[in-house]
């Protein structure tokens, strides 16, 4: 990615607050062969044209328009995230015990938010959302550079910029 990218991401690409070591040695270990990788599931990359624009304005500032090529990417945290919610589900199942907190379902256990395991989970959870903007920033510049490389085009003569990323 590059510095305009993170202009256009939410948040500015971080969530100030994150905690690394509320992440287990094993979501690192997941986490590590798979920066810049898509995944699968609903995760996917597709090249996507334009064909309606219903609201100018708005396409205007994000710089679209009618029959312009775009590419969509959607992906995550990868391992590293399913992992830090595996990690988490017995914490917060005896949390929820501890606070008497009634579940209708177990993988939806909790715990009150200012909670020691509420704060260890949110910043663990914070951490992972830090994984996927680096994960889709990784994914963004590989693909730029396929892109180039394939239509024979400088970065700037490709005019390929993020739009946004949440």
């Amino acid at each position: 990615g590059n510095a305009e990218d993170l202009e256009r991401a939410e948040s500015g690409g971080v969530m100030r607050g994150a905690d690394p070591h509320a992440v287990s040695r094993r979501a690192l270990e997941r986490g590590r062969s798979q920066l810049g990788t898509l995944g699968s599931g609903n995760h996917f990359l597709e090249i996507q044209e334009v064909t309606d624009v219903f609201d100018e304005e708005a396409a205007r500032t994000f710089g679209l328009f009618k029959g312009q090529l775009t590419l969509m990417l959607h992906t995550g945290s990868r391992g590293l995230g399913h992992q830090i919610c595996g990690d988490f589900i017995e914490v917060m199942r005896g949390a929820a015990r501890r606070y008497n907190i009634p579940l209708a379902d177990p993988q939806l256990a909790a715990a009150p938010f200012n909670s020691g395991e509420g704060r260890r989970y949110f910043g663990a959870m914070q951490a992972a959302a830090n994984y996927a903007w680096a994960n889709r920033q990784a994914l963004t510049g590989l693909a730029r550079e396929i892109f180039s490389a394939a239509l024979g085009l400088g970065e700037a003569a490709l005019g390929m910029r993020l739009v946004y990323d949440v």
